[in-house]
C-alpha cells in the first residue's frame, strides 16, 4: 500500500469509527491501537492481569470520546495518550477506594495524579519505541539473513569491525548491510506514522 492510500485509509477509518454501528471500523481501530496501549502499560509496570482489563477500558473510553477529537488541536496519538492517562487515573482511584487497606495502587496514583508531564513523556517515548519495533518487524519480513543480524548487533553498541570479526564478514559488508536495513527501517517508520497518525 503506498503512502497516499495509507492516508486515505486512516482518514476513512477514523471517520467511519465515529459511527458506533460500524463494527468493522472499530475492530480495525482496536487492532491498530490496542497493541500500543498494552505495550505502554507493560512499560509502566502495570500487572498483566490489570493490563488486559485496562486496554479494554481505554478502548471503551476511546469509543465514547472519539467524537471529541479535533485534529486541528493536535496529533491523534497525543489525544490517545490523554485518554489513556485519564482512564488509568480513574481506574486506580477506583481500585484504591475498593482496597483502602492496601497500598498496592499508591505508587500508580502518585504517578498518574502528580506527574502528568512525566507520564506524557513516558507515553511519547513508548510510542516511538512501539513504532520502531513494528517497523523493524515489517523490515524483517522483507530483508532476511545477515543484514538483519548485522543491524541488531549494531544496536548493542558493537563497532563494525567487531561485528565483521564475529560474523566472519568484510567490514565493508557490515556497513552495506547496516545501511540497507536503516534505509528500509526509515521508510517503514514513515509509512507507519502515516497509517497510525493521519486523520
Amino acid at each position: 500500500m503506498d503512502m497516499n492510500n495509507s492516508q486515505e485509509t486512516r482518514h476513512s477509518l477514523l471517520g467511519r469509527a465515529l459511527n458506533l454501528d460500524d463494527h468493522t471500523a472499530w475492530q480495525e481501530l482496536h487492532d491498530h491501537y490496542a497493541g500500543f496501549i498494552h505495550f505502554t502499560l507493560q512499560r509502566l509496570r502495570v500487572s498483566p492481569s490489570d493490563a488486559n482489563d485496562l486496554v479494554q477500558e481505554v478502548m471503551i473510553t476511546l469509543m465514547k470520546k472519539l467524537k471529541n477529537y479535533d485534529s486541528n488541536k493536535g496529533r491523534f496519538r497525543s489525544w490517545l495518550a490523554m485518554v489513556t492517562r485519564s482512564t488509568l487515573q480513574m481506574h486506580y482511584r477506583k481500585m484504591q477506594s475498593i482496597e483502602k487497606k492496601h497500598d498496592r495502587f499508591k505508587d500508580h496514583l502518585v504517578l498518574f495524579e502528580e506527574q502528568d508531564e512525566v507520564l506524557d513523556q513516558i507515553i511519547e517515548k513508548q510510542w516511538e519505541a512501539y513504532i520502531s519495533d513494528q517497523a523493524l518487524a515489517r523490515v524483517e519480513k522483507t530483508i532476511r539473513g545477515r543484514a538483519i543480524e548485522v543491524f541488531k548487533l549494531s544496536l548493542t553498541g558493537l563497532k563494525a569491525k567487531e561485528i565483521a570479526d564475529q560474523l566472519g564478514l568484510q567490514e565493508s559488508s557490515v556497513y552495506n548491510f547496516r545501511k540497507r536495513v536503516q534505509r528500509s527501517l526509515m521508510l517503514e517508520i514513515r509509512s507507519l506514522v502515516d497509517e497510525l497518525e493521519s486523520y
